[in-house]
């Protein structure tokens, strides 16, 4: 995996939540769905308690304004 791999698979994601948004899906709805997927795909891939921390360091993490 290398820097490449992320910014391609990032703006794969970003181009389908637009597609969504623009043909009329709830942005919370498409928001909702990718952090789930992302959590599914977490929780098959770590440790349980990797994931724990993880969603421990989710929980308490301050968001910055934007």
């Amino acid at each position: 995996m290398d820097k490449d791999d992320i910014d391609n698979t990032f703006s794969a994601f970003q181009d389908l939540a637009s597609n969504l948004i623009l043909s009329g899906v709830d942005p919370l709805i498409v928001a909702g769905s990718m952090s789930a997927a992302g959590m599914q795909m977490y929780k098959a891939i770590l440790t349980e308690e990797d994931f724990k921390k993880m969603q421990k360091t989710i929980a308490y993490q301050e968001l910055p304004d934007v």
